[in-house]
């Protein structure tokens, strides 16, 4: 008999992969067009998730799971591409954040996003979709969009977000865009 051994980074990707009880919203983006996501959190609530499907509406193709704030105002996400519609598969790659380029976790001490309204600004640029705060126009996070990927859903939240079109553009260079991706069990 074999037994699966569980470890806390594939816990946590598992987390990140697998989609989440309550409220599922989607909406269709358009090119270089910034929309404004609006997410209400509730009590239970711990992090969004954003996942960009094709038009579909399956495969997964890139997501990103905005956790909270870092002391110095960056955002806290983890975000992963290429992945199937089952959730983690070994083609899956990790994308993160600057301060978290070895580990799937959270680098560090952050701030959980306060509960209440929460706004996210997303934007479908060539080759990529890019998601931040209003707060914080220079922190972005970034993921691959494959070619006829434009759906995205927001997911891990107890009530379904609303969108609206326009937003205040991100400050973030444009390149360097996708942080490197990291192979799985590297």
């Amino acid at each position: 008999m074999r037994a699966l051994v569980l470890t806390a980074p594939l816990l946590a990707l598992a987390a990140i992969l697998l989609p989440a009880d309550g409220a599922e919203s989607s909406y269709k983006l358009s090119p270089n067009d910034i929309v404004t996501a609006t997410v209400n959190l509730g009590p239970e609530d711990r992090w969004i998730e954003i996942t960009l499907k094709d038009a579909a509406g399956k495969n997964f193709k890139s997501h990103i799971q905005v956790g909270g704030v870092y002391k110095d105002g960056k955002m806290a996400f983890s975000a992963t591409s290429r992945c199937r519609d089952l959730g983690f598969s070994p083609d899956c790659l990790l994308h993160h954040d600057e301060s978290n380029i070895s580990e799937l976790k959270f680098h560090g001490d952050f701030d959980q996003l306060p509960k209440g309204e929460q706004r996210l600004l997303l934007q479908l640029r060539p080759g990529k979709l890019a998601v931040w705060r209003p707060e914080n126009p220079v922190s972005v996070a970034k993921v691959p969009a494959p070619e006829g990927s434009d759906l995205v859903v927001i997911s891990g939240v107890s009530q379904p977000a609303t969108f609206t079109q326009g937003g205040d553009a991100a400050m973030d260079p444009e390149e360097p865009s996708t942080p490197p991706p990291v192979e799985p069990n590297a």
